[in-house]
């Protein structure tokens, strides 16, 4: 992306002043630098022919609800006001100039394409119908393939489910029965497709508890054909808990960092008093189908004893970032229950740059935040929107280049996802 100059805080304000919502919150104090117009890091003059969709979720009392918009451009704010809103947890997409929302109460697709004016309207054509495999929302789990192949991870069902995001229909699936495991349901995350393979982090879950969720301590691996939409392999290893999304290096070199699951791991085993899994980063060599098992590097030995929170997320060249925990940044009395730490604003991002050596520092101009849904990756920056109440949030830019996180805008609630539509 050709990246605008950035705001300064009096733009920010006028901006926020100016904005259509009468009744939005009020936008909390910059959690990323705030740099005056032309300042270091500025990339040069926005792309006039931009255009971007965006999903925001709302957390209510007691269930979420997403808004996806059209803008196009990345430095104002950006209200819900204009949004079309979808009820639930539902999941924000985007390919190929479309945006596609799996709907979290029903088992569809629906497909939003952007009219003349840029603004995202309904497709004419039906949604893609899940309902037959026993599916009553849509899970996480998606991969876009091609204009006429994606995946849809129906991991309850243990299936993957194929369809074409072209004409909007189901043409097959794939069968995953052989990655069931006894005491823990399957969860199939967000995955990297590269070539004509889609590798997919596989995690062991147990929510029945909801005060202390029980984590498989291993990380797998899930390794899809998509010419021929079969199961290559699926990767394990014990030496770690749990994997995010995997990152691909331009000679195929794979690595995977440990991800927010991991670190729930860890919570059960310090309140279960068990021994503590390690959150570490695991390699696969070009061309092979297992983890390199001369290969482990633990996160706490590169952040000064702090572990991993997130998933890692990939700019290119080897360069990403993931949050890291804070303990002494934790409310006193707070509480470890399930996924609650995620609400403690004791988290902050780092930078890694893998390699045979990893190095790690942290990001300084960052600061301290919830757990949220992650950012996004676009042309060779990392977006993120940090929140400390969850009611607004500061959308940052990461320069990997120059390790520096700085303020684009403020917008309401969590962001869900960020794509390039043009």
């Amino acid at each position: 992306m050709n990246t605008t100059r950035l705001l300064s805080f009096g733009l920010v304000a006028a901006l926020t002043a100016c904005s259509s919502s009468d009744d939005k919150p009020t936008p909390q104090a910059a959690l990323c630098a705030v740099r005056p117009a032309g300042a270091g890091g500025d990339a040069g003059p926005r792309d006039p022919n931009g255009l971007y969709s965006i999903g925001t979720v709302i957390q209510g009392p007691s269930a979420r609800t997403l808004y996806i918009q059209s803008v196009t451009s990345l430095d104002q704010y950006v209200s819900t006001g204009p949004a079309t809103e979808i009820s639930g947890n539902s999941r924000h997409m985007a390919y190929g100039g479309f945006t596609y929302v799996g709907y979290a109460e029903k088992p569809e697709i629906g497909k939003f394409e952007p009219n003349s004016e840029g603004k995202l309207v309904k497709s004419s054509q039906p949604n893609v119908n899940f309902g037959r495999y026993g599916l009553k929302s849509i899970p996480f789990g998606n991969a876009f393939i091609s204009a006429t192949k994606a995946y849809l991870f129906a991991e309850a069902q243990y299936k993957v489910i194929v369809w074409n995001p072209t004409t909007m229909e189901i043409t097959g699936e794939i069968d995953l029965s052989q990655v069931k495991k006894e005491g823990f349901d399957a969860e199939l995350w967000v995955a990297t497709v590269k070539g004509d393979k889609v590798y997919v982090p596989l995690r062991y879950v147990d929510y029945k508890n909801t005060n202390l969720y029980k984590i498989g301590r291993d990380a797998n691996m899930l390794v899809l054909d998509a010419s021929q939409n079969s199961v290559v392999r699926v990767m394990h290893d014990e030496r770690c808990a749990a994997a995010g999304q995997p990152a691909i290096l331009d000679d195929g070199t794979i690595y995977v960092l440990a991800d927010g699951r991991s670190y729930l791991a860890q919570v059960e085993a310090m309140l279960t008093q068990q021994p503590v899994p390690k959150t570490c980063i695991l390699r696969v060599k070009p061309g092979e189908t297992s983890f390199d098992p001369n290969y482990m590097v633990e996160i706490p030995s590169l952040t000064g004893g702090r572990n991993a929170a997130s998933q890692f997320f990939h700019v290119g060249n080897g360069v990403g970032y993931a949050k890291v925990h804070y303990p002494d940044q934790m409310a006193r009395g707070a509480d470890l229950k399930g996924s609650a730490i995620w609400k403690q604003k004791a988290f902050k991002y780092w930078r890694f740059e893998l390699g045979d050596t990893v190095k790690a520092a942290e990001v300084p101009e960052i600061g301290f935040s919830m757990i949220a849904f992650g950012g996004a990756v676009l042309d060779g920056k990392y977006y993120a929107a940090e929140s400390a109440d969850g009611a607004t949030s500061s959308f940052c830019e990461f320069d990997p280049k120059t390790n520096t996180a700085s303020l684009r805008f403020q917008m309401d609630g969590f962001l869900r996802d960020l794509y390039r539509l043009r």
